[in-house]
């Protein structure tokens, strides 16, 4: 960045991938210096407080009404931004604009009744090497 330009963000809160203990998500992390910006009629910008330098591998996802991922882990941070519906991560409902951030070996399990797509981000590994049980509920 030059000098003379001005960062939105100040990108020394943004949260360690590498260092958190428990799922942080847009529900409960954040404050006023993450609310969105430039508001007006036609273009809302929110940041999204992720240190993103651990994430190699980006993935669309689309899950189907009445599906569940059972309980797992992976070996390695993994990102979601919802993009469309709502799921359950871990008994917490989440919807379309919401992200999420789920720590290295981190037990979580999913629940959707109407279905959602997300954006889905991980390291080297893909998510390996515990992935879930994807079944009808």
């Amino acid at each position: 960045m030059r000098s003379d330009e001005k960062a939105y963000a100040d990108f020394s809160t943004f949260i360690n991938p590498e260092s958190i203990t428990y799922i942080v998500s847009s529900l409960d992390w954040g404050g006023e210096a993450f609310r969105s910006h430039d508001v007006d009629e036609l273009l809302v910008r929110t940041d999204v407080p992720v240190d993103k330098s651990c994430f190699k591998h980006s993935m669309l996802v689309s899950v189907l009404a009445e599906t569940q991922a059972l309980k797992h882990s992976h070996n390695e941070p993994t990102f979601r931004l919802l993009i469309d519906g709502k799921a359950t991560f871990n008994g917490v409902e989440y919807q379309a604009g919401d992200w999420l951030l789920v720590p290295r070996d981190y037990p979580y399990d999913m629940v959707t009744h109407v279905g959602f797509k997300a954006l889905v981000e991980f390291g080297l590994q893909y998510g390996s090497p515990d992935v879930s049980e994807v079944i009808p509920l």
